[in-house]
């Protein structure tokens, strides 16, 4: 387990949080190969594919990273 100081933590979420509202993108991991997918939120998405092993999903079982 890594050893996280809860006040940078915090504002690490929170300067992730700052970039996604401002670029309407959510940033996601692929449930089968655990990539980076990056999520369009000006779209209406019910599933999403990866981009790197092509694993088609619904849209809920990509985790947001800090959600």
């Amino acid at each position: 387990m890594i050893n996280t100081d809860p006040k940078l933590y915090k504002e690490q979420e929170q300067l992730f949080k700052k970039v996604v509202e401002q670029a309407k993108v959510n940033i996601t991991t692929c449930p089968d190969c655990g990539s980076i997918v990056l999520v369009d939120r000006t779209k209406d998405i019910n599933t999403v594919t990866c981009p790197y092993c092509h694993v088609e999903d619904d849209y809920s079982m990509f985790a947001d990273i800090f959600c």
